[in-house]
């Protein structure tokens, strides 16, 4: 049952015991359904396998993308919200997107070890806890963009905006992918 799939996804990927857990317990799980790319279903997991879908995916458990079932395609900052991101200051970036992460990463996972790796990213990044930022209208519309997107791309973007060059940032956004 969910034991097994527990212990054979945790066989697997032993940095993602949590997210392995998460995913047999969601319902969802099924001994083909388990692979690489599902682990942290569905908000750390990869985009879905185009190959799974219709049934000719040749690598298997090896796969990176994702076997499992996804509502809907994931969501993307449009060409407006993706150049207010690039034109924003990156202490203003992080700042925006922190809250978010914390947010989404405490709601997937409330464990100790979650929190303690978010705070150790807020911290690299120079961004109290607790911060609270007054958004325009402009950077609210970007907020609520944010908010839609699953945990990996929001790190993802979070890397991508704000990190480049902090190694301490980084590996710390790193650490919450695994």
């Amino acid at each position: 049952g969910n034991a097994d799939a527990v212990a054979d996804a945790e066989t697997r990927e032993p940095s993602s015991a949590a997210s392995s857990a998460l995913l047999a317990s969601d319902g969802e799980s099924s001994g083909l359904a388990c692979n690489t790319g599902s682990i942290g279903h569905p908000s750390l997991c990869s985009r879905p396998c185009l190959y799974f879908a219709t049934g000719q995916c040749a690598n298997g458990e090896s796969c990176e993308f994702c076997h499992m079932a996804h509502a809907k395609r994931s969501p993307h900052l449009n060409k407006q919200h993706r150049e207010q991101l690039r034109d924003m200051d990156r202490a203003r970036a992080k700042a925006l997107i922190l809250p978010i992460v914390r947010a989404k990463a405490l709601a997937f996972d409330a464990s100790e070890g979650t929190a303690l790796a978010v705070e150790r990213l807020a911290a690299a990044c120079g961004v109290p806890g607790a911060s609270r930022v007054h958004l325009s209208r402009s950077e609210r519309s970007l907020s609520v963009a944010l908010g839609g997107m699953n945990l990996r791309l929001l790190l993802i973007t979070l890397q991508r905006a704000a990190l480049h060059g902090e190694a301490a940032a980084e590996a710390a956004a790193e650490a919450l992918l695994t």
